[in-house]
């Protein structure tokens, strides 16, 4: 599994060299997001808030793994600091995200915890979002810097 991710290494950041542009992405990111869990949640507000919490815990993951991990970790070649580096943050900041969803539940509706559903089962599901985006964004940015050369 090493060797698949050698040349990772290799990546140049920022991919894009436009915060504008980077923003666009999330926006568009954000819309779809909403779009595709309206029918998860009880009400648009909670959709609204959820997506961006989510959202926003993907972001951080994606930027903490570019901005630091990689450089300070991976370039290095130290690959088993680096992998679990970054499944540790996963997971703390899939849990931050889990609390401020729960949250907003409790907030937002009268018995928000009738809607909320097992937290382990929730907290699976969100971590598995959360590999997902920080995934496709390493793709994203490989693929990228491969068609820039």
């Amino acid at each position: 599994m090493m060797v698949l991710f050698e040349n990772f290494s290799a990546i140049r950041f920022p991919v894009t060299k436009s915060l504008s542009q980077q923003v666009s992405v999330w926006l568009l990111l954000y819309v779809i997001g909403c779009w595709m869990s309206f029918d998860h949640h009880p009400t648009l507000l909670i959709d609204v808030v959820v997506s961006a919490i989510l959202l926003g815990a993907y972001a951080a993951a994606i930027y903490v793994n570019v901005l630091v991990f990689v450089p300070r970790l991976l370039r290095r070649h130290l690959h088993l600091i680096y992998w679990s580096t970054l499944a540790a943050s996963m997971c703390v900041i899939t849990l931050g995200a889990l609390v401020l969803l729960r949250l907003s539940y409790s907030l937002l509706l009268e018995n928000g915890g009738d809607f909320l559903g097992d937290f382990w089962e929730n907290y699976c599901i969100d971590l598995v979002g959360m590999i997902v985006f920080v995934g496709g964004a390493a793709v994203v940015v490989r693929v990228m810097n491969t068609a820039g050369r």
